[in-house]
């Protein structure tokens, strides 16, 4: 789902009401942390593969956002939609965005507080939050992203009502620069898998595009755009990085590079988007509108990259979004 800047109350306070707006169309449709049972990700025994190092890939635990005492907090569970524990909770605010680690050991999120909202990151248990960035009120950060290394992060960030931009910093929160800078809005940021580049979002004179930049601090990265003048957005990379998912008018599209988009899921219901992909790369997942004995909700769903397979793995009553999966070694 395509989160633009707006000049008056900026993307750290709609997450919260895009969430509960969506609750409340799918009815329509129709007719300091206190946490428990913490344990590290566990992986999935069906979702082995090798990666380019021929080493094994396992499936491990989703996390994502869903409604919780009134606001928004950070969610784990297995893969098949078992185990939901809650990781979270935020008394001044809201949590999105969760971004789990390549090691699987730790989750970026965005955190909410009054006007700010900034990214901090945690153990997979949902222990040892502590805060990476610190934009004061009127400006924001969200959308993390991990470096295939685990030593990047990328993110959306903007300060004092300015253009949101792609900016890099240190796992640890140090060196913030930015990447790709222009006069436009750019957001939504994913590494390719040798973490030479970055695809992202960008809202500018052109509509609505996803851009591919070299990583190169500073603004001074080359561009180049992936979908023309299509308005899609929302990339998701591959494991193998030949392919980039993507969200164009609620439906999801799978795109080789140097290829054609291939329609992979469209729901008449009213909305599939905000995809990412499972670790050993075979499967998508993503925030979509499910119905279940004539009941609509908005759920988490997986399909296979090339459109079958389609399965809801959240049963309710949701909703549940921006989903990230981890992975096991």
């Amino acid at each position: 789902m395509l989160r633009s800047s707006d000049h008056g109350r900026r993307y750290a306070l709609i997450h919260a009401a895009t969430i509960l707006a969506l609750a409340v169309a799918a009815l329509l449709a129709a007719c300091s942390d206190d946490r428990t049972a913490r344990t590290p990700l566990e992986p999935e025994v069906k979702g082995v593969a090798t990666n380019g190092q021929n080493t094994a890939v396992v499936n491990g635990r989703v996390v994502f956002s869903a409604l919780a005492n009134g606001g928004v907090a950070i969610f784990s569970m297995n893969p098949d939609g078992t185990d939901r524990r809650q990781l979270t909770s935020n008394p001044a605010g809201d949590d999105w965005d969760a971004a789990v680690s390549p090691d699987g050991r730790k989750i970026a999120f965005v955190r909410s507080e009054g006007a700010a909202a900034n990214i901090y990151v945690m153990n997979a248990d949902g222990s040892a939050i502590h805060q990476l960035t610190a934009f004061v009120p009127g400006g924001y950060a969200e959308g993390p992203a991990w470096s295939p290394d685990g030593q990047r992060i990328a993110m959306t960030a903007s300060e004092y009502g300015v253009h949101s931009r792609i900016y890099v910093m240190s796992a640890s929160g140090h060196n913030l620069a930015p990447v790709a800078a222009q006069g436009a809005e750019d957001m939504q940021p994913t590494w390719s898998p040798d973490g030479q580049k970055l695809a992202f979002t960008r809202v500018g004179g052109m509509g609505i595009n996803i851009m591919i930049a070299t990583v190169v601090t500073g603004g001074g990265a080359q561009l180049f755009a992936l979908c023309g003048s299509i308005a899609c957005h929302a990339p998701a990379w591959s494991p193998d990085g030949t392919r980039i998912a993507y969200e164009r008018d609620g439906t999801l599209q799978v795109q080789p590079l140097g290829g054609a988009p291939q329609p992979v899921a469209f729901n008449l219901v009213g909305y599939a988007g905000g995809p990412g992909w499972a670790p050993d790369g075979t499967k998508l997942l993503y925030t979509g509108t499910v119905q279940d004995g004539g009941a609509t909700r908005i759920a988490l769903v997986t399909v296979a990259p090339g459109g079958s397979g389609m399965q809801p793995v959240t049963s309710g009553p949701g909703p549940e979004m921006y989903p990230s999966w981890g992975r096991q070694r």
